[in-house]
């Protein structure tokens, strides 16, 4: 995209990082690698709407975007959750509709093996949060103490709220806007959102099922060669 002509419209609108089961998701490598299309010294406008997902994704595509010599300007255009909620503070401006969140929390993880294993996985969990809480204060200006209480209580922010945090710079009118995402890995979904939104198991209000996605197991399964149908 040549920005002379029109500002580079950039999508975040997956998970980050790549679904093993079935590749969906905006991997770092891809994402990079679309960035390297875009010429000229305009606005590239990046546009958020995700649920987060994985922190080296994550920060590569942070990274990657912080580099760019063009000015930056982030739309938050529904949801900007964990690791999506600092990807758009890489940009130079930040703007948000009233009706669209940030939620931030601590990065979470799983472990498996000795008690020794544990803690290395709880230690190197405590090393990514230090990455993140950099982050969002360099961002902000908010001290680390107050970051880190608000990730930890798993904070959800309106625009209005996330303007006073310094997550943005503006707040623009209300959009209308679909949310379909699966939020019940979140603890504290707030009501308005998890009312409105359907997960892909079929609950409502963001209650958790443990239910395999058959689609993707067939998908996995045909892309190492065994051949199944959908019975």
């Amino acid at each position: 995209v040549d920005t002379s002509q029109k500002p580079a419209e950039i999508l975040i609108y997956e998970d980050i990082g790549k679904d093993p089961w079935d590749d969906s998701g905006i991997g770092a490598k891809d994402f990079v690698e679309n960035l390297k299309t875009i010429t000229g010294n305009g606005e590239v406008h990046l546009r958020v709407s995700s649920r987060g997902g994985n922190v080296w994704d994550g920060l590569a595509i942070y990274n990657a975007i912080d580099r760019l010599p063009n000015k930056v300007i982030a739309f938050i255009d529904g949801l900007a959750a964990s690791t999506a909620s600092w990807i758009p503070l890489a940009a130079d401006e930040i703007h948000m509709p009233e009706n669209a969140m940030i939620m931030i929390h601590d990065p979470f993880s799983m472990a498996y093996g000795t008690s020794d294993d544990m803690r290395k996985a709880a230690d190197a969990l405590d090393k990514t949060k230090s990455i993140i809480v950099n982050i969002y204060a360099t961002s902000t200006g908010q001290d680390e103490k107050t970051i880190m209480d608000a990730m930890a209580a798993e904070t959800w922010y309106t625009a209005k709220d996330a303007k006073a945090f310094g997550f943005c710079n503006t707040v623009l009118p209300a959009v209308q806007m679909q949310n379909s995402f699966d939020l019940s890995k979140f603890r504290c979904v707030p009501k308005q959102l998890a009312g409105s939104i359907q997960n892909s198991a079929g609950k409502l209000n963001g209650q958790r099922e443990n239910q395999m996605d058959k689609a993707k197991i067939l998908a996995l399964l045909n892309k190492h060669g065994v051949t199944a149908d959908a019975s």
